[in-house]
């Protein structure tokens, strides 16, 4: 379990932001967020010593870097702002999922899974089927902890002992792949990625990138070759204006009534995704009910 004190804070992540927008004034509050998300995930672009001071207040660490793209879209007016000023984070209803969620989800979903495939005659080949999907990825927290599992699996189905080992890390992140409509996301989830296997652990040649994308889920066609779905889709109450979504123009049996939660629209096209026998867990609002 990650536990929660290794996450940024609010202030610490204002203070950043404000840093950032100190060193360039003419900055837009758009431009100040790729900023600070690029200075979190990516050591060599060239930083003011007030950057780096402010940037290592913040943890690096998988966990750390999601926390810090969800508090900034906090501080980003959305483009579709109200006069209640409306932020990013709420328009793409990012919002952190507690540890204890992610692995209970995982427990149910994708565990099994590892286990009848660790239990087969051919575990490799069988683990090899097992592949996971995150439609709505955010900063990476279920990813980062799926592959984490996928690893300490892989290591045993090679026939190793001890903590995962260079080929166990590349083929769990081949394993996982994510979708996310804020490009932001798609780049912390990497980043999350490569933070989570341990430093000791040269990957070099072999590492396999995971399979990240840049798109709208509900707009995509479904290409049914995952055997988990899983995270927490965005939840965007179609009954206020801030967080109203237009209904997706792909006919895919998706549901599209005048006010139905984007969350169950998730929970809809993530069937069409999974092969047979494979598992569909995200987290739903009350109104799903």
């Amino acid at each position: 379990m990650i536990p929660h004190a290794t996450l940024p804070s609010a202030g610490a992540v204002q203070q950043a932001w404000a840093t950032i927008r100190a060193q360039g004034p003419l900055l837009s509050d758009r431009q100040t967020l790729e900023r600070l998300v690029q200075l979190t995930t990516d050591p060599t672009p060239p930083r003011t010593s007030a950057e780096q001071t402010a940037v290592a207040a913040l943890p690096h660490t998988s966990a750390g870097l999601a926390r810090v793209l969800e508090l900034g879209l906090a501080l980003l007016n959305n483009d579709r702002a109200t006069p209640t000023q409306t932020t990013a984070r709420t328009g793409l209803g990012a919002f952190y999922t507690p540890p204890e969620l992610v692995e209970g989800l995982l427990r149910h979903s994708l565990q099994p899974q590892i286990d009848r495939a660790l239990q087969s005659p051919l575990p490799a080949l069988a683990l090899a089927r097992v592949q996971v999907l995150d439609p709505a990825c955010g900063g990476g927290h279920f990813l980062v902890a799926a592959a984490r599992l996928l690893a300490l699996a892989w290591q045993q189905a090679l026939g190793g002992s001890g903590p995962p080992g260079p080929e166990a890390w590349q083929r769990s992140l081949g394993a996982v792949a994510g979708i996310d409509i804020e490009p932001l996301a798609v780049q912390v989830c990497a980043a999350a990625l490569r933070l989570a296997v341990p430093s000791d652990i040269a990957m070099g040649s072999v590492y396999s990138a995971p399979m990240l994308q840049i798109s709208d889920f509900l707009e995509l066609p479904p290409q049914r070759q995952f055997s988990v779905v899983v995270g927490n889709p965005p939840f965007l109450s179609q009954l206020q204006t801030a967080t109203v979504r237009q209904p997706a123009g792909r006919a895919g049996g998706q549901p599209r009534g005048a006010y139905t939660d984007v969350a169950a629209q998730f929970l809809s096209a993530g069937l069409e995704w999974l092969t047979p026998g494979g598992t569909l867990a995200l987290l739903q609002p009350l109104s799903t009910l």
